[in-house]
């Protein structure tokens, strides 16, 4: 179920994204357009026409990422005036680590001891990583001497190595900052129709067997509520606060060091303790993320509980029928949210039902999926028979693409095995 529930929210993403936006193209049109095998008919083998040899998820996912980093570019284009946004530019980190490193090796740095110890403490906590794993470092640098505290980030392979990594968060919640801006109406749409998604899953489990024989709906229930949809829009509040901290924090360490080193070091100095103040505000709402991660609240209670099942007795059933119930819910969610949509004209052909279908495959392709015995996960079938399995199974696929009853993807149906829902068997136990 855990990658179940991925499918969903990448397909409300995809959903969201057919409408208009700041969005310069359709993604997945885009991405078909470029990839797809259009020698091969959809309604003979899917997977071949949309996944070919060497195609893989990534190639997809990474016409987002460059989606969303042109929208960036273009906003620090028009806006040079916004002196946060640039300070984060990969050339400036370089510098700036440069800057420090040299200063860590340099005569200069026995010195900073005996004009600002709380300086010192600042600046090595914001170079040395504290892991959980790390929890003795930790306490030595609190018993250390400041000149010990030196010598500890002195000892270190990269010594800037974090600042480095801070930088990079800082930057990326800022481009994700900008991003999410310019792109309230699609965020506005995500979260209803996420709201709207957890509503139908609930539906779909309270008329499942099982799960209401056995007592599980509690639990089920209780696990949608705590899944919360987070987006870049949540990181705009602290990435503001953040810019303050940031200011303050670098202008407090140059009041402190002001003409005892040159002005490029003091930068370099004050700079590693202001980002390293500033990354701790913006952490703080992605921490809460990951302690809720869907991966945690909806662990798969159900798996490897099938072996005395009449339906099939594969590992991999468990996570394939979670699959097909995930496409089932998102595919009656897009055609309530397209049914009185009018498609574009000259729409390169393809419309908006056949691109909930692409949507839906590019996501799980593989560039070794065709070969006779590739490797894959334990838990799901291999990615070819995943894609054509599905979809056979998906009525709205025969409708999207006209296939015949002829066609090899319709006589691909197997028979009906439901594991949610109200066709379900009701012998499941968790």
């Amino acid at each position: 179920m855990r990658a179940s529930t991925s499918l969903l929210l990448f397909f409300l993403i995809m959903i969201a994204s057919c409408s208009g936006s700041v969005i310069p193209n359709n993604i997945v049109q885009n991405h078909i357009k470029n990839i797809a095998d259009f020698s091969v008919d959809p309604c003979d083998d899917f997977y071949a026409h949309v996944c070919p040899m060497g195609i893989s998820k990534q190639d997809f996912l990474k016409s987002i990422f460059e989606t969303k980093l042109q929208i960036v570019r273009d906003y620090k284009l028009e806006h040079p005036e916004n002196l946060f946004v640039n300070a984060f530019s990969v050339d400036k980190t370089k510098n700036l680590s440069n800057i420090v490193t040299q200063f860590l090796h340099s005569n200069e740095s026995s010195t900073l001891c005996n004009i600002a110890k709380k300086i010192v403490s600042d600046f090595t906590r914001h170079l040395l990583s504290f892991d959980i794993e790390e929890t003795a470092l930790l306490q030595d640098w609190e018993k250390s001497s400041c000149e010990q505290k030196m010598e500890m980030v002195r000892n270190l392979s990269n010594p800037t190595q974090k600042f480095i990594n801070s930088r990079m968060v800082i930057s990326q919640a800022i481009d994700g900052s900008i991003a999410s801006s310019l792109m309230e109406k699609l965020d506005k749409k995500l979260r209803q129709l996420f709201q709207k998604l957890k509503m139908a899953v609930l539906k779909e489990l309270r008329k499942t067997p099982w799960a209401v024989y056995n007592g599980s709906l509690d639990m089920y229930e209780d696990a949608l509520q705590k899944i919360n949809f987070t987006t870049f829009s949540d990181i705009r509040k602290p990435l503001k606060y953040a810019q303050s901290v940031f200011i303050q924090a670098k202008s407090k360490c140059i009041d402190v060091i002001r003409g005892k080193y040159s002005v490029e070091i003091e930068d370099g100095l004050c700079e590693v303790i202001a980002v390293g103040e500033a990354v701790l505000y913006i952490n703080k709402p992605m921490n809460s993320i990951y302690e809720t991660d869907l991966r945690d609240i909806l662990t798969d209670q159900t798996a490897a509980l099938n072996s005395k099942d009449t339906c099939d007795t594969r590992e991999t059933f468990e996570e394939d029928a979670a699959d097909l119930a995930a496409y089932r819910i998102v595919w009656n969610l897009y055609k309530k949210a397209y049914t009185r949509k009018t498609v574009v004209k000259n729409y390169e052909s393809l419309n908006k039902k056949q691109l909930f279908f692409y949507g839906a495959a590019v996501v799980l392709c593989s560039p070794y999926g065709m070969e006779e015995n590739p490797s894959h996960d334990t838990l799901h079938s291999n990615s070819y028979q995943r894609v054509n399995s599905l979809m056979s199974q998906m009525d709205g696929f025969s409708e999207a693409f006209k296939c015949k009853p002829t066609d090899r993807m319709v006589r691909n149906r197997a028979r009906t095995c439901e594991l949610y829902g109200a066709k379900a068997d009701g012998k499941e136990k968790i």
